[in-house]
């Protein structure tokens, strides 16, 4: 099994489901996962440019 993408889980049925039990809206989440995305790739980053090579 591989993990879904961004478009994947705002397309699930039930993660909407959970999103309406939490009152979460769907932008509102969405922003969410654009934003930690952002993170990662930033701190994968910063992370490859720390690393030197022996």
């Amino acid at each position: 099994m591989s993990d879904l993408t961004i478009a994947e889980v705002l397309d699930d049925p039930l993660i909407q489901l959970m999103l309406d039990a939490d009152g979460i809206s769907w932008n509102a989440f969405a922003q969410f996962l654009e934003s930690a995305a952002r993170l990662l790739a930033r701190r994968k980053e910063t992370s490859a440019r720390l690393t030197l090579p022996r």
